[in-house]
């Protein structure tokens, strides 16, 4: 079966794996030469805040990478700042702490950062107290009639 259709696997998994082992030897390079102009983990470990991307970062399809508990609890226990972030709008940041709980990360849904608030953040900016026809997923649809943007009809899709 090719590797496009190999089931079990997600879309990030099926990527990485057709990436090859140059790849990953460019990655392993790339990190080498960070650490060689002082990106190493002394400068991590004195940063305020961290952006952190989910998917292939965090988990892969609904398993969570190795070392991620470790690492959120390091951001807990040494009260760095932290968003996780998506270019997703599927999902609320409420259902991606769902998301995470199921797999075995308790965090606050506070700490999620989707492109459905960035796009309501930006549209309030734009025309402030104007309303907006949205053609949306429900998770967009919830956050921008909640939070930012006020809406005269939206749909579901």
């Amino acid at each position: 079966m090719p590797l496009g259709k190999t089931p079990g696997l997600s879309y990030t998994e099926r990527k990485a794996a057709r990436r090859g082992p140059a790849w990953r030897e460019d990655m392993a390079r790339k990190a080498r030469f960070g650490q060689k102009r002082g990106f190493g983990m002394e400068q991590l470990r004195q940063r305020k805040g961290f952006f952190i991307d989910m998917d292939g970062v965090i988990y892969h399809g609904n398993r969570l990478l190795p070392g991620v508990k470790e690492f959120v609890q390091w951001l807990y226990d040494e009260d760095k700042a932290f968003l996780f972030l998506t270019n997703s709008s599927r999902y609320t940041p409420k259902e991606l702490q769902q998301k995470l709980a199921r797999m075995g990360l308790e965090v606050d849904h506070t700490h999620f950062y989707t492109s459905a608030l960035a796009t309501a953040r930006f549209l309030s900016t734009q025309a402030p107290g104007s309303s907006a026809y949205v053609v949306s997923r429900r998770s967009f649809t919830k956050l921008a009639c909640g939070a930012v943007v006020r809406t005269s009809l939206s749909f579901s899709a």
